[in-house]
């Protein structure tokens, strides 16, 4: 009837209108039906992704890794090698010797291959060891290698088997980034790499003096004349050298490119001298760990010199060879290159002093006036500062923003008088950030300098390591475990703690982490020095100074259940 346009009688209008909200009610069903399926959709869409990345963990739980038996997984752990300077992971051979499956999984992991220790303990070697080592990178793909090569005879460029076994190795190590040599005498060694071969990717030079137990083996005769002579490539920018090695000999001085170098560690002892050619020949010198005597007979000899771009320095100052029998006094050497060599992008420095040298040894009368460290954040003074505190006091009143300062000195009373410094002037360090106290026993093993004690006590420095914010102040610290010695430094924290968290001080300047090693937890008889020592600072809680207290005195859990630890934020043992 609506096609042809008729007009309809009222029956007919009403069996219309009946038909149409029928159909109006059927398209209302079916629209609620689509978007209930729309929703479904959706959730399960979404529960496809759960069980998508459900599949993915369980994939990773049947890994063959997984599957392999505890009791291999340790056999493997005790098949792996152990050298100097190698990790577990970093010796995927033995791995490869599990089981098939493992092999396969080695094979295919170049990131594995990319980092070799390589011990050659005899001459005859040569040629299995460099079948072995091409192969070796050849896993490795086309990432830059690393190699150390530990070889216990002198070599030198006049051995026809060594410049054969370098030549049939040098395609697989020449695009090496780090290399490192560990040989009896290096200076014989490096020469020989200078004039035939060119590590055109080179960034790293790592040279190591191991001890011999065989006697030298013969040179061969003459040198082989069809090897063109090469230099490091421009890539090249750090060198680490062993103490053994005496870096400035003339052997060495010509054979690297000083003006390259951004990173360079020399441990043998160098003078003034010595230390000043060094800056005025490695301009782009970023960071630098070096063993200086303190020996300069006369005033000025050595001029001042600026270092723009030096940012990290690390010294350890030893005392010169027979200053006892000399009249004249010495420099003190350690702060005072600071104030001969104006560096105003320093922001690190590191000194380690060997002997007690105040300004009664220094050859100026004068205190030091320090210049141009508005730069320096981080400051590291460890070994004996007894005499020569006052010169780490002058030192320190020049770092205006220093934010972190480690101390460890030989003489108890070292640490309080450096927190009673920092009490009565507030204005000293006001930006400090973090604090370490050492105790006089303290041993350092991983600093490499050689600083030591005559006790037995060691404290573990890991668990001070407490990274500070950016907007308070943090203070870590620990002390031996004589009585006398931790209750006066008790009591010069509880001082420092009232002065640096006043509440009208700036929240950017105020006190707000203090890691402790307290000493008098094994000493006393009762926990009441303590407890009075943690209700002293309880109050200061509230202003955000929180407390890590690691008691590394007494093999013992600390005493959870005290009210004032309640309060606090962290305890760490």
């Amino acid at each position: 009837m609506a096609e042809l346009n008729n007009p309809a009688i009222p029956t007919t209008l009403e069996a219309i209108t009946e038909l149409r909200a029928a159909s109006w009610k059927e398209l209302e069903e079916i629209e609620s039906e689509l978007e209930a399926l729309e929703n479904h959709k959706t959730l399960l869409k979404e529960s496809v992704n759960v069980l998508r990345g459900r599949i993915r963990s369980l994939d990773g739980a049947l890994s063959p890794f997984r599957r392999i038996p505890p009791d291999v997984l340790e056999i493997a752990l005790h098949s792996l090698p152990f050298q100097p300077r190698i990790a577990l992971n970093e010796a995927p051979l033995s791995l490869c010797q599990v089981s098939s499956t493992w092999r396969a999984v080695m094979l295919s992991s170049t990131t594995m291959w990319r980092e070799l220790y390589f011990s050659i303990k005899d001459p005859k070697e040569f040629g299995r060891a460099s079948i072995r080592i091409q192969e070796w990178f050849k896993r490795a793909g086309t990432r830059p290698p690393s190699f150390y090569l530990h070889i216990p005879f002198i070599i030198n460029k006049f051995r026809t088997d060594f410049l054969l076994f370098m030549r049939s190795i040098f395609d697989s190590i020449s695009s090496s980034a780090r290399l490192a040599l560990a040989t009896p005498d290096p200076e014989t060694c490096i020469p020989y790499f200078k004039d035939h071969f060119h590590f055109r990717r080179l960034e790293s030079l790592v040279l190591k003096h191991v001890e011999t137990t065989e006697l030298p083996v013969p040179y061969g005769k003459g040198k082989n004349k069809n090897m063109k002579k090469k230099d490091f490539g421009t890539t090249f920018c750090e060198l680490i050298v062993d103490q053994e090695i005496e870096i400035l000999g003339p052997s060495f001085k010509r054979f690297f490119p000083w003006s390259q170098l951004s990173t360079l560690s020399i441990g043998h002892p160098i003078d003034l001298h010595q230390f000043a050619q060094i800056l005025s020949t490695c301009p782009r010198l970023r960071q630098g760990t070096f063993c200086v005597v303190s020996d300069m007979p006369e005033e000025g000899e050595v001029e001042g010199f600026h270092h723009p771009v030096l940012e990290e320095l690390s010294l350890l100052a030893v005392w010169p060879a027979g200053f006892l029998m000399m009249p004249s006094r010495m420099v003190l050497v350690a702060p005072s290159l600071l104030q001969l060599y104006a560096s105003p992008s320093l922001k690190s420095v590191r000194i380690v002093t060997s002997e007690d040298i105040g300004y009664e040894d220094h050859i100026c009368d004068g205190p030091l006036i320090h210049k141009g460290l508005e730069s320096l954040g981080e400051l590291v003074l460890l070994g004996r500062w007894h005499k020569a505190f006052p010169c780490a006091r002058d030192l320190l009143k020049a770092c205006v923003n220093l934010r972190h300062l480690e101390f460890a000195s030989c003489h108890a009373k070292d640490v309080p008088e450096l927190l009673q410094l920092l009490t009565s002037d507030t204005t000293l360090l006001p930006y400090l950030s973090t604090l370490v106290l050492y105790p006089p026993s303290f041993h350092r093993s991983d600093t490499g300098d050689g600083l030591s004690d005559d006790s037995d006590s060691e404290i573990d420095d890991n668990d001070n390591d407490n990274e500070s914010e950016e907007d308070g102040r943090s203070m870590n610290f620990g002390f031996g475990d004589n009585w006398y010695e931790a209750d006066t430094v008790t009591k010069h924290i509880v001082e420092l703690v009232k002065v640096c968290c006043l509440p009208n001080i700036p929240p950017s300047e105020r006190l707000q982490e203090i890691g402790a090693v307290l000493g008098i937890l094994d000493v006393t008889d009762s926990d009441h020095e303590e407890q009075d020592f943690l209700d002293e600072l309880a109050p200061y809680t509230s202003t955000g100074l929180r407390m890590i207290i690691m008691d590394a005195v007494r093999d013992v859990d600390p005493p959870y259940d005290h009210p004032t630890t309640k309060r606090l934020k962290e305890w760490k043992v």
